[in-house]
């Protein structure tokens, strides 16, 4: 696959002209492909994928002196797991992992595992958008079915990989 990096002033003038885009890979909005109230985690068990999405306390996650000053992750203490966003408390089935997950690694605060958690989401979604391309490679299925506008779908829409003809 090729990969051009345009100069800001070749950028300019393929934004300016019409039908320059030659695109190699786009990015959909993967929330359009299944039920609006799957989760991540859902979404990758769905998939059967076997990377999953781990549990974190989201309201102790103030400043990362806070997260470097926690020395543990209270699996017990249902207010520290509380999200007030959704209103849920994480289970204790994925607090009890993410503790195990936390004393296997060896971390010696909760910023460490933060971390730990923000790339297993990562490689979660990585996981998610690799399988679509290869079903789309292998299989010839096409996952770009329709343009959905979503504030998810608008960002990712600025992410490809693109060449300007000259």
């Amino acid at each position: 696959m090729e990969r051009y990096s345009p100069k800001p002033k070749d950028f300019a003038k393929c934004l300016k002209t019409k039908n320059l885009w030659d695109m190699k890979l786009y990015l959909k909005d993967v929330r359009n492909l299944v039920a609006a109230n799957m989760s991540l985690d859902k979404v990758g068990k769905l998939f059967n994928l076997p990377v999953s999405k781990l549990a974190f306390p989201y309201e102790e996650a103030r400043s990362i002196k806070r997260l470097k000053h926690l020395t543990s992750l209270h699996v017990y203490d249902e207010q520290f797991w509380k999200n007030t966003f959704s209103n849920r408390i994480a289970p204790l089935e994925n607090r009890l992992e993410a503790q195990a997950i936390y004393n296997s690694q060896k971390f010696s605060n909760v910023y460490d595992f933060s971390v730990f958690y923000l790339k297993q989401d990562c490689l979660l979604l990585h996981s998610i958008v690799l399988m679509l391309f290869t079903a789309y490679l292998n299989d010839n299925i096409n996952i770009f079915t329709r343009r959905n506008y979503s504030q998810s779908s608008l960002s990712l829409s600025l992410i490809h990989i693109w060449r300007c003809r000259r």
